[in-house]
């Protein structure tokens, strides 16, 4: 783990008319369903907020191009970015779909891997590039020039990646493997992105702590817990497990179903997770974590690969401040790292709200700075020792400057203690 002063992720939205548009599309916690076998519809909307299940199909996309293993949902913009199956006209592709409503307005083959295997999933990073991967090989592609850049190989004993998962607050990556002939399974391994590429740490050995050979998919909540759904087979335990990074242990998730699942996703605006099943059992779950109640959403296709929920996917970063706990103090000074995105060109600001529970009106501006043509900026705001006081608590959030409203600001307050 990396061991780094306050780290904070920050999303940031202060365009009505791009807010609207993504309404249009995928509201705040609503669901993307990906699915295979080349059939109609090949991507849907599902009705996870009211948990009607409804599904509304996305239109227009080619015969030859609705075979997907998974994707992800740019909260800027409002694209679909999805990754092929093993179909001729989709593997080893990473698409852009842009959609008006839920119609394709444009399918955009963004990169060719050249991967005869399918690719299994697509995840952004902190800067808003998107890691991709198939069975034996993860890159990254620039969200700017769309260059590819091979990350990591997968190696003999370790198995084939099945998924991963990125925590853009750390921008720390976790990878999952399935077994297969000769290569055992079941392995999870961390990357420091700061580090760029090369090979992981396993930091997990699934096969020898007992869990399923063959994960499917990794999710991770904000306190460093990985959530990783499985494929069961005779004598496996339970098809949902949980990981913690911060003491290394294991379990079932209690509530979890007694299913084959191909993919989770965890719920950032609800702190739930959200299931979709193998085989013949696709249908859409959810799991309150708090209660282990466990709800049906959406009962899925049916019958035997006809077809096949491969992956699902949620809009749940709108408004969100996130704060990664690591230390900050006053003998040393202070760091805040922020990695935000909203429109391009338009001005965005780290934004201290309160001082010791007493609020700030207005808020003062820490830093700011203009998002980049494709939504992004990074920028640090530093405090020099002794510029605040040993248990300090500062709240933090972030916002925007609107040329018509002025300051806005977005997200719920975090609090910063600042240590000795």
């Amino acid at each position: 783990m990396k061991n780094t002063l306050p780290t904070l992720l920050f999303v940031v939205f202060a365009s009505t008319a791009v807010e609207n548009r993504l309404h249009a599309q995928v509201p705040p916690g609503q669901g993307v369903r990906f699915s295979q076998s080349n059939q109609a519809p090949g991507i849907e909307f599902i009705d996870v907020i009211g948990g009607s299940g409804v599904a509304v199909p996305v239109t227009g996309l080619p015969a030859n191009r609705r075979d997907f293993n998974g994707g992800i949902l740019d909260p800027v913009t409002g694209d679909l970015y999805a990754v092929g199956s093993d179909n001729v006209g989709t593997a080893g592709v990473l698409f852009r779909i842009e959609l008006n409503g839920n119609a394709v307005q444009a399918l955009i083959p963004l990169v060719d891997t050249g991967s005869t295997y399918s690719l299994s999933s697509s995840v952004f990073d902190r800067d808003g590039n998107i890691f991709i991967h198939d069975l034996e090989t993860i890159w990254r592609v620039d969200r700017n020039s769309g260059a590819l850049t091979l990350w990591d190989t997968q190696v003999a004993g370790q198995g084939a990646w099945n998924s991963l998962t990125v925590d853009r607050e750390r921008n720390l990556m976790w990878t999952v493997s399935c077994s297969t002939a000769g290569l055992p399974g079941s392995v999870i391994q961390e990357y420091d992105l700061e580090l760029g590429p090369g090979p992981g740490t396993v930091i997990f050995d699934g096969l020898a702590n007992g869990w399923p050979t063959c994960p499917t998919g990794i999710d991770h909540d904000e306190n460093g817990v990985l959530y990783v759904s499985t494929f069961l087979f005779s004598g496996d335990v339970a098809a949902l497990f949980q990981y913690d990074t911060n003491n290394g242990t294991a379990m079932p998730v209690p509530g979890g179903p007694n299913h084959s699942l191909n993919d989770v996703w965890y719920d950032r605006q609800h702190g739930h997770l959200h299931m979709t099943g193998a085989i013949t059992s696709t249908a859409w779950e959810r799991l309150d974590l708090s209660t282990g109640t466990l709800t049906l959403i959406q009962s899925g296709f049916g019958g035997f690969f006809t077809p096949v929920t491969s992956a699902i996917a949620l809009n749940d970063t709108l408004h969100r401040t996130t704060m990664f706990p690591h230390q900050a103090s006053s003998a040393i000074g202070a760091t805040i790292e922020v990695a935000a995105h909203g429109l391009a060109g338009e001005q965005a600001a780290v934004l201290m709200t309160s001082l010791n529970g007493s609020p700030l009106q207005p808020p003062r501006i820490l830093a700011s700075g203009s998002c980049d043509d494709g939504g992004y900026f990074t920028l640090t705001k530093s405090f020099a020792p002794g510029a605040l006081p040993a248990n300090t608590t500062v709240g933090i959030t972030a916002g925007v400057l609107d040329s018509v409203s002025g300051l806005k600001i977005l997200g719920e307050e975090k609090i910063l203690t600042i240590l000795p």
